[in-house]
């Protein structure tokens, strides 16, 4: 759904989500199960991620979710903090296992949002595409 939600735009990228990961990965190499998430939740905030939010609202939206999915318990197979309202559970088993079982089309209210998310979403893609064609006319 791209910068649905958010004020402005991000460019966040796979590099942001994997310096996350290593970051909590370091974390647990040092401090075992006992992951200082406070610290952590700060530097994915304030580093990996938060260092391109301009917003001062988009800014209180990452700390929310960071507050809120960023825990222990996304860590533990069967328990996971991610909305139960599309019916999406994290895997208790091998992710390939389970990924035959997830829809092609993810709904909007599997991440949180309003339905009309669909709408603005297919809205912006199809003029995306629309501005691409324009763009490789000949004059």
């Amino acid at each position: 759904y791209g910068a649905l939600g958010w004020n402005t735009g991000y460019d966040w990228s796979e590099a942001d989500l994997h310096a996350a990961m290593t970051t909590l990965d370091s974390l647990r190499e040092v401090h075992g199960e006992s992951v200082p998430w406070a610290s952590l939740e700060y530097m994915v905030g304030a580093i990996h991620y938060g260092g391109r939010v301009t917003d001062i609202m988009d800014q209180r939206c990452l700390e929310f979710l960071l507050r809120n999915y960023l825990t222990k318990s996304s860590l533990v197979d069967g328990q996971h903090p991610f909305p139960p309202a599309g019916g999406h559970l994290m895997p208790d088993s091998s992710v390939l296992e389970c990924s035959g079982r997830f829809p092609q089309q993810e709904e909007p209210h599997t991440i949180g949002l309003h339905s009309n998310a669909d709408i603005t979403h297919e809205t912006s893609e199809s003029l995306e595409v629309l501005r691409s064609l324009a763009g490789s006319q000949a004059d």
